[in-house]
């Protein structure tokens, strides 16, 4: 699917790092938002996004950990 380099730069690891801490802060955000809502389409396009921020931080995590083993 995709391929990390070998060899990863200190930058591209901050960078990915900077990836990996907005997406959970991100996550976060929209569970304490799902708490506060009571609008059912909000609450359903919520759900929505927090999900695939979720995938997005899992694969990210997932693509990095091939190369940490």
């Amino acid at each position: 699917m995709y391929e990390v380099p070998d060899v990863i730069s200190t930058n591209d690891l901050i960078y990915l790092e900077d990836i990996l801490i907005h997406n959970l802060i991100t996550i976060k955000k929209i569970n304490i938002y799902l708490l506060n809502v009571t609008h059912s389409e909000v609450k359903e396009l919520l759900s929505s996004l927090l999900e695939k921020y979720r995938k997005h931080y899992h694969l990210l995590l997932e693509c990095l950990g091939d190369k940490l083993e």
